[in-house]
């Protein structure tokens, strides 16, 4: 997409800051996009594990506080035996929240006394406590199931296309058997085969009809497959964020009730002040972001290898007979901008970055085809092409032979040589974009000066880019324009050739400089004869003609500008000159 002119998007926190109790105590949402679930490949697996580990863990300090209380009314006699009997889940080995637990622990262990205060305020939050510990797993529930409810919706989708593509690969089977019966009968002097010729018109007629209805069907689900993919995704996206919330309130909320019960024991136990001082320290180390960074980087180290989201692809039939008779392909991808990288909830990680051209999730956008170009497979003017997708031959230049027996005009060079390959022009790279964006440019704008006074510089659209706005300027994957102002590094000025006072800006991943005189791009052709418009895209010249080569990859058909002009010539009827001495 093109760079954006607005302020970069800023992530929200996963969730608010939370907690239960009096003794709640204060901790930092996570400060990177980078902490976010969402950015553990194929996570939902892990993910979901640990929110249930995370729910055995509130039931493990729940019980903890439940028992702890009990020891406490009857003195601590058996306190020592029970709160061994609580240990917090595997995932925690490694938490601060573990260190803090076990902290706690052992100054519970030393206690004697009994404290019916503080088991009274104990009772109170451990019910709070567990109020919020089924609301959590309430919560887990209705996202886990959006969650496969997105994927069998999928599911479904994908087992509806490939019914969908049999029946495709039936009908165009059936419509192509048709077609060639009725072509031969056609074909055949058979008078019993001419009188069938109706029939078989019905026939191939019918089938063709079925085969383009079959592929409708086909290209509507393979669409359905791919939005649903993109949602599901979303889908992923959301609950593995909404869980990583819960998550981080579930360890806030454990981290204030570890600290309430402490503070109430230091206000009850003068004597016990030393042994909880200590605990109050280790519990107020607890920090979700560390361990919640400590889980994703194990389970991210577990998913290194998942794989990337890959769209539903469109499979064309791929029978030219078809072609010509109509059954063409009707899909067209909706997703034109690539989907975004896993990030925070309601944005893409990073946003602002570098811009990317507009294609395909994961794939180069496929190049435009050359301009004039037939449709591969099919006539044109200028003959069959040898093979699909080829380009016509170059015609041969005006009364020359294949064998030439006089010396008056000289046999045409094979497609894509010159006689002086000495003076094939060195084509570096683009200069550096100059820096600072059209936004903060006060004053009258850069613009680009000719290398000579009369060649100007050229890019070459590579992609589609339609103007949204009225200082925008569109154009087609082919076009040519004249670039006027590069001083924005992201947003360059032009206009089309010949039409200087149509100006607009255009981004600059759209394009490719192809002339660039001051850089030393320049490509210049003598023409050695006239050549006029064959059809449209032509660049008519005369003999003596200097052709500005702005695109020569083909070898027997090159693209060039003349004056205001733009168009394909054939290699043949030119010459490479020295763009210095003009020879």
């Amino acid at each position: 997409p093109p760079p954006s002119r607005s302020v970069p998007f800023s992530h929200p926190p996963p969730c608010p800051e939370t907690g239960t109790g009096t003794g709640k105590m204060s901790d930092a949402p996570p400060p990177s996009s980078a902490r976010y679930f969402s950015t553990i490949p194929d996570g939902y697996k892990p993910v979901v594990e640990y929110a249930w580990e995370g729910k055995q863990s509130l039931k493990a300090l729940a019980g903890l506080a439940q028992d702890w209380a009990k020891a406490l009314k009857v003195c601590g006699a058996d306190l020592e035996k029970r709160v061994q009997q609580h240990p917090l889940p595997d995932s925690e080995v490694s938490s601060t929240l573990k260190v803090a637990v076990d902290s706690v622990k052992q100054c519970v262990q030393t206690m004697g006394l009994n404290m019916q205060e503080v088991n009274q305020v104990m009772e109170s939050d451990r019910e709070a406590f567990i109020e919020m510990r089924h609301k959590q797993s309430k919560t887990k529930r209705e996202q886990i199931a959006a969650y496969e409810h997105s994927k069998k919706d999928l599911d479904r989708a994908k087992s509806a296309m490939n019914s969908n593509k049999k029946s495709y690969d039936s009908s165009c089977r059936k419509a192509e058997k048709a077609i060639i019966i009725r072509n031969d009968a056609k074909a055949s002097g058979d008078p019993k085969l001419q009188a069938k010729i109706p029939k078989f018109e019905v026939n191939a007629k019918n089938a063709i009809m079925n085969a383009k209805k079959a592929e409708i069907n086909y290209a509507n689900s393979v669409s359905e497959v791919r939005k649903l993919q993109v949602s599901h995704r979303t889908t992923t996206y959301k609950v593995l964020n909404d869980l990583q919330a819960v998550e981080h309130k579930r360890i806030v909320a454990s981290k204030a009730t570890l600290g309430l019960i402490v503070k109430k024991h230091l206000e009850l136990c003068e004597t016990m002040r030393m042994n909880f001082e200590q605990a109050l320290k280790k519990i107020q180390a607890v920090n979700p972001n560390t361990d919640l960074d400590t889980f994703m980087a194990k389970a991210k180290q577990d998913s290194k290898n998942a794989k990337p989201l890959a769209l539903q692809e469109y499979a064309h039939h791929g029978i030219a007979l078809l072609d010509t008779e109509g059954i063409k392909p009707t899909f067209v991808a909706p997703d034109s901008k690539k989907p975004p990288p896993p990030g925070a909830p309601g944005g893409p990680a990073g946003a602002g970055g570098p811009p990317k051209p507009p294609g395909a999730i994961g794939s180069k956008p496929p190049p435009p085809k050359p301009m004039g170009a037939n449709p591969a497979g099919s006539p044109g003017p200028r003959g069959p092409p040898a093979f699909a997708g080829a380009v016509p031959p170059p015609p041969k230049p005006p009364n020359v032979q294949n064998e030439p027996s006089s010396p008056g005009i000289p046999p045409p060079l094979p497609a894509g040589q010159n006689s002086d390959p000495t003076l094939q022009a060195k084509i570096p790279g683009p200069p550096p974009a100059l820096g600072g964006r059209r936004s903060s440019v006060s004053g009258p704008q850069k613009t680009e000066k000719k290398a000579d006074g009369s060649q100007p510089v050229v890019a070459k659209a590579e992609f589609e880019f339609a103007a949204e706005e009225a200082t925008d300027l569109g154009f087609q994957p082919g076009d040519y324009i004249i670039v006027t102002d590069r001083s924005d590094p992201e947003w360059w000025g032009g206009h089309h050739p010949g039409r200087p006072n149509e100006t607009g800006e255009f981004p600059v991943n759209y394009v490719k400089i192809v002339q660039d005189p001051a850089g030393g791009m320049l490509k210049q052709a003598r023409a050695l004869y006239d050549y006029s418009e064959k059809e449209e895209g032509d660049l008519k010249f005369s003999k003596d003609d200097i052709i500005n080569v702005l695109d020569d990859s083909d070898a027997g058909w090159w693209e060039g500008m003349l004056g205001d002009e733009t168009g394909r010539f054939p290699s043949n009827y030119t010459q490479l000159i020295n763009v210095t001495t003009g020879r």
